[in-house]
């Protein structure tokens, strides 16, 4: 093979290149791309379960978010879901409004005095989010929280937002988004990269608080709205709960888990942190719909004979 690719053989060198590059273009984009989001999922998936043994949680629920959005009815996403309720690392009721931090055994008084202010001054921040984006973008979205809401909505935007969960930073979204009331059509995928890093996905006709999107991106009880025109849009939501949390954080309380003097972040670094925006990535560029259609089952999931 060496020889038939040295310089003596020119032609056949070129000839076999040439066979390569067709091979190549002839599988189709979205096939390759499909392959490599099955191998990120089942990755993830297979990462998370090792996470959660050894006691870490939140990060471990964190990094398969993706597959728990896409295949909920998986058994081992079922597993890894259930553990997250047991241990309140989700709400069905609150959703994203809960922090995704880690609590802190028994955090110091001497902790939760120095960091009080700071706590209420980021719960207040937390209220309201702000968004403005850029990308190809056309229609409006409102909601009294997403059981009442109005979408007629596509595109693909890039933005600077700060928002709940103290997040301040750049996020990328794709969303299509066709409903009235708690009834819709609701394709979107997401991720947010600055003070914290987060992501979602999720395909979605009836609007429920228990629906992924909203355990791992969005807020199901803000109240906002926002509208695309073209190459420019903005964004902007109150958030009750958050609301709340404010409130009764001025007496101690801490509803949400995220008052930095009682929690400490999450640990998803290295080779995990990398796997998690690769996912974020692909969740973004790819046509959701089709891809649970043609991938029905979680990739590496047991089959039944």
């Amino acid at each position: 093979m060496l020889r038939l690719l040295s310089t003596r053989n020119a032609p056949m060198r070129q000839s076999l290149l040439a066979l390569a590059a067709l091979l190549l273009a002839s599988t189709p984009a979205a096939a390759r791309s499909d392959e490599a989001l099955s191998e990120l999922l089942e990755r993830s998936v297979t990462r998370a379960e090792t996470l959660v043994a050894e006691g870490r949680i939140v990060e471990g629920l964190h990094l398969a978010s993706f597959a728990m959005a896409l295949y909920p009815d998986d058994p081992r996403v079922e597993a890894l879901e259930s553990t997250g309720y047991d241990t309140k690392v989700y709400s069905r009721v609150l959703g994203h409004n809960l922090g995704r931090r880690v609590p802190r055994d028994s955090p110091s008084v001497l902790r939760r005095v120095v960091f009080y202010v700071p706590d209420r001054i980021l719960d207040l921040v937390d209220i309201v989010t702000l968004r403005v984006s850029a990308g190809p973008q056309l229609g409006f979205r409102t909601h009294a929280t997403h059981a009442l809401q109005a979408d007629l909505y596509a595109g693909t935007s890039f933005a600077a937002a700060i928002g709940p969960k103290h997040f301040a930073g750049l996020d990328a979204e794709h969303a299509i988004e066709v409903g009235l009331g708690p009834v819709g059509a609701e394709v979107f995928g997401g991720f947010k990269v600055g003070t914290n890093l987060d992501a979602g996905a999720g395909i979605s006709v009836l609007q429920l608080p228990t629906n992924q999107i909203y355990q791992n991106y969005r807020d199901y009880w803000a109240i906002g709205g926002g509208v695309g025109m073209g190459l420019v849009g903005a964004d902007v939501a109150a958030h009750p709960v958050e609301l709340v949390d404010f409130l009764i954080g001025l007496v101690g309380v801490d509803l949400l888990r995220d008052d930095l003097g009682a929690t400490k972040r999450l640990q998803l670094r290295g080779e995990d942190r990398t796997l998690y925006l690769d996912l974020a990535k692909r969740i973004r560029k790819g046509r959701l719909r089709r891809f649970v259609r043609e991938h029905p089952t979680l990739p590496g999931a047991p089959t039944t004979d």
